[in-house]
């Protein structure tokens, strides 16, 4: 595999995600990382019903980025020219194609509560609610944590 340039990652985006270049250079191969990815969720392909949904916060970003990891490995060469279907079709074999989005309940919680946030980051929607939390934000367990209390915490407020 030819060596990836790392100089086209922008310095914002190893800031925000705590990484250093040096460590890129020691990250699995892409190929190696889907082989194990795939042995975790290849119990969910075959029947649509059987298959994942995808849930998280602003989760379409989410889900964007792992369709195009999926039609990276399974079609190096590719070139998104309009026939989508043919480099996501690996993808749609373990996941389903609907979502679950915690970030999209904000307008009507605004409206339940009375109260605009300062913005629907993560961050600033979960310290409005548990602001005696300290989180470290941008890291993947931390933002999962918070995903679900804040699911949780909108559930009751609708009261389900």
């Amino acid at each position: 595999m030819k060596p990836y340039d790392f100089s086209i990652i922008s310095p914002s985006a190893l800031k925000v995600n705590k990484i250093k270049i040096e460590e890129l250079e020691n990250f699995e191969e892409p190929e190696d990382v889907m082989k194990k990815f795939i042995k975790i969720i290849e119990k969910y392909s075959g029947n649509y019903y059987n298959r994942l949904i995808v849930g998280g916060y602003n989760v379409v970003f989410d889900i964007n980025k792992l369709m195009n990891f999926f039609a990276r490995v399974h079609n190096p060469t590719h070139k998104l020219d309009g026939e989508y279907w043919n480099y996501y079709k690996e993808y749609y074999k373990y996941f389903q194609n609907r979502h679950v989005d915690v970030m999209a309940l904000l307008p009507f919680i605004e409206k339940k509560i009375g109260n605009t946030f300062k913005s629907h980051k993560l961050e600033d929607v979960f310290t409005f609610f548990f602001p005696e939390e300290e989180i470290d934000f941008h890291d993947a367990k931390s933002d999962i944590y918070c995903t679900i209390k804040l699911h949780k915490l909108f559930n009751k407020v609708f009261g389900l």
